[in-house]
Parts: C-alpha cells; sequence; structure tokens
C-alpha cells in the first residue's frame, strides 16, 4: 500500500493537462471568436449586403457539417489527441487565407476553416466527455463552453482596434499567431492516458456514422444556434441598417462576453442539481426575452441589453444540451456522439446566417428577432416532449469510481 502522498503525482499530472487544455482551448477559441466576430466587420465591408454576408459565414459551416461525422468515427477508432492536433493545424493554414480581398477566395478558405474546426472541435468534446465527472457534467460542459465567452470579451474589440492601426492584415495575422499558439500548447501538453474501449459497431460505416441518442440535444443546439447569429454575427448589418456607426459596437462584444462569464459562473454548479430539462427552459426564456427587446432596438445601447439577456440564456441552453449527450452517450463512441450533437452548432451557425441574411435582405430589421421567437417556441416544445427524461428525472449524482 502507498502513502498518502503518492497519489499526489497523479493529481499534478491532473491538474496540469486540465490547465493545458484548457489553455489550448482558450488561445483557439480567441482566434475562433475573432473570426467569427471580426469577420463580419471584414466582410460586410468587403462585400456590402446582408444576404452574401449570410451566404460567405454559412459556406464555413458545410465541410465542417460534411467532415464531422467522419471525424467522430475517427476520433473512437484512432485518437482524441490526433484529430484535436489536425484541426489547429488546418486552422493555421486557413487563417491567413482572409487576407485575400476576393469573395471566392475568402468562400474557399471558408472551405478549409470549416473542415478544420470540424476536426478541432470533435477531438475537444469528445475528451471532455472522457473526463467530465457524471455528477458534474452540467458544471464541465459550463467551464468547457465558457472559453468562447472569455475571447468574445476581448478579441473583437481587439480586431478593431488593430484593423484601426493598420487594416486588416493585422487582425488576421495576430489570429494566426493564437492558432500557432494554441497548436504548440495542445501538441507539447500533457494528455491523460485513458484506458481504450474499442467500440462495438453492428451497423455499416455511414449508419455508424451518426449516433440517434444525440439527435434530441443536437435539434436544441441547432434552434439555439440559427438565433444566435442574430447576436454575434449581424450586429455590424443591423448597425448599417439603423444608420449606425460601425465604431459604436466596440463595447458590445465585451459587454456581452462580460455577462456570459458572470453568468456562468453563477449558474456553475447549480445545473447539476436540477433534472436537465429545467435550466434549459430558463434559458429559453432568456432567449424569447431577447428577442422581444431586439425587436424595439434603435440603439446600440438597447440591442446590448438584449444581447446581454440572450448570454445570460446560453449560460444554461448549450452546457446542458452538451451534458444530455454525455448522460446518453456509449463511451465506446463518445467521439460519435458528439461530433452528432455538435452537427447542432454548425447547421444552426451556418444555415442560420443565410436564413437570416434573407430575411434581413427581404424584410429588414425586426423581422429576423420575430422569426428567433418561433425557434425559441419550437425548442420549449422539444424540452416538454421528453419531459420524462428532462423534466422529471432527476440527473446521476454517483461519481465514477
Amino acid at each position: 500500500k502507498h502513502p498518502w502522498w503518492h497519489n499526489l503525482k497523479y493529481s499534478a499530472w491532473g491538474i496540469l493537462f486540465g490547465i493545458v487544455f484548457v489553455k489550448a482551448e482558450i488561445i483557439s477559441w480567441f482566434r475562433i471568436q475573432e473570426m467569427f466576430r471580426f469577420e463580419s466587420f471584414h466582410m460586410y465591408g468587403v462585400i456590402g449586403t446582408a444576404v452574401v454576408v449570410g451566404l460567405i459565414v454559412a459556406i464555413y459551416s458545410i465541410p465542417s457539417v460534411v467532415a464531422r461525422p467522419p471525424r467522430g468515427r475517427l476520433v473512437d477508432d484512432w485518437s482524441r489527441k490526433g484529430v484535436f492536433n489536425l484541426g489547429l493545424v488546418g486552422m493555421v493554414v486557413s487563417c491567413l487565407g482572409y487576407l485575400v480581398p476576393s469573395v471566392a477566395v475568402i468562400a474557399g478558405v471558408r472551405l478549409l476553416h470549416g473542415t478544420a474546426w470540424a476536426a478541432f472541435n470533435t477531438g475537444a468534446n469528445a475528451t471532455l466527455a472522457d473526463l467530465a465527472p457524471p455528477a458534474r457534467r452540467g458544471e464541465a460542459s459550463g467551464i468547457f463552453s465558457l472559453m468562447p465567452s472569455l475571447s468574445a470579451m476581448v478579441m473583437p474589440s481587439v480586431g478593431l482596434v488593430l484593423l484601426g492601426l493598420a487594416g486588416a492584415w493585422l487582425a488576421f495575422v495576430a489570429a494566426t499567431l493564437f492558432a500557432i499558439a494554441g497548436l504548440l500548447v495542445a501538441t507539447f501538453g500533457p494528455w491523460p492516458r485513458m484506458a481504450r474501449q474499442a467500440p462495438i459497431r453492428r451497423e455499416g460505416y455511414l449508419r455508424s456514422l451518426i449516433d440517434r441518442r444525440a439527435l434530441l440535444p443536437m435539434l436544441l443546439e441547432f434552434l439555439w444556434m440559427s438565433v444566435n447569429v442574430l447576436f454575434f454575427t449581424f450586429p455590424p448589418v443591423w448597425a448599417a441598417a439603423k444608420g449606425i456607426p460601425v465604431s459604436d459596437l466596440v463595447p458590445y462584444y465585451p459587454t456581452v462576453g462580460i455577462v456570459l462569464v458572470v453568468a456562468r459562473f453563477t449558474v456553475g454548479r447549480r445545473l447539476d442539481r436540477l433534472p436537465r430539462g429545467v435550466p434549459i427552459l430558463g434559458g429559453i426564456a432568456c432567449g424569447a426575452a431577447a428577442c422581444l427587446v431586439a425587436t424595439t432596438a434603435e440603439t446600440v445601447a438597447v440591442l446590448t441589453v438584449a444581447g446581454a439577456l440572450f448570454a445570460i440564456g446560453s449560460s444554461a441552453t448549450s452546457p446542458m444540451h452538451m451534458t444530455i449527450v454525455m448522460d446518453r452517450a456509449d463511451p465506446r463512441t463518445r467521439g460519435s456522439s458528439m461530433a452528432t450533437y455538435s452537427l447542432g452548432f454548425q447547421l444552426g451557425f451556418g444555415l442560420g446566417a443565410a436564413i437570416f441574411g434573407f430575411v434581413i435582405g427581404a424584410f429588414g430589421f425586426p423581422a429576423p428577432f420575430l422569426v428567433g421567437l418561433v425557434a425559441m417556441a419550437a425548442m420549449a416544445a422539444l424540452v416538454v416532449s421528453a419531459r420524462g427524461e428532462l423534466l422529471v428525472r432527476r440527473p446521476t449524482l454517483e461519481l465514477p469510481g
């Protein structure tokens, strides 16, 4: 029998891996979020119409959606770290392509970027599912998904500052450096050594790519992310439609990001004390309130209030969607489960950008926010339809042995 201090080395290793893993996620999300936020300013200035901006944003989702299920199976059959790092390499390569002021080139770069993001996101999500204790899955998902919130507080405004100092090239070079830093951290940092269980597959290759147990949370995430683009991708288009200088939006993203960070820390472990659907319904209520406030927005201040309400809702919805996947997934095929679930994020982001781009182009504001209310109602209906699992059954509270 070893003395108590013998296990300290395992604790130290686990803490070090956690720090490195989270830092890699922060750095990578810094780069990704700079693209998501800053590129909407950049592309709207280059392209000039909400419809085309929405389509270019949606192009990113095409390879990400197509490549995601095979990447999920590769995670299960090969390596979480390997798929994770391949995604980071692709993002490093794709980043500088945004510097070319051509719609065709940017569209091509979006294809590469989307493929890389599919690999990175699938590997990261599967690793989180492996590491999160069952009794704290909601909390773990909230902390993990907090990373984009941290980047959202800083990087869009940094991108605008760099744009003002030297033009778009400096912002995208900075994004490339963040991607390289994330790759270095992920490559040379410690990863946990976990016993791998070979997946048992009774269906053919194509049928094994989609895990049906993850379809409900995928649909919930799809609906939420489709509305998310209104508050994180299209504010520059909203400002242009209202005759407001785009520079006036500089405080919008940090304010919304701060609200999201505070909300995530406030909600925290409380997510695991309730049936999974209760926090989701609370988040839906906040999302609906955000859409209602946004329909009246004529100033950046009012839009910021709407964005903050949506951020509060996000602190409960997305973490709980991921938690439901963890509850349902077979440990041997978590890669496929997480890949299926994360299709909701990508389809919501891509189709939401395209659909709302057309809605804005055809009807202007506040039409897209009214459509957002319909999406919130559909989410509520899905949660209620699974009330036996999501609204009655308590989440598991046993810690793994």
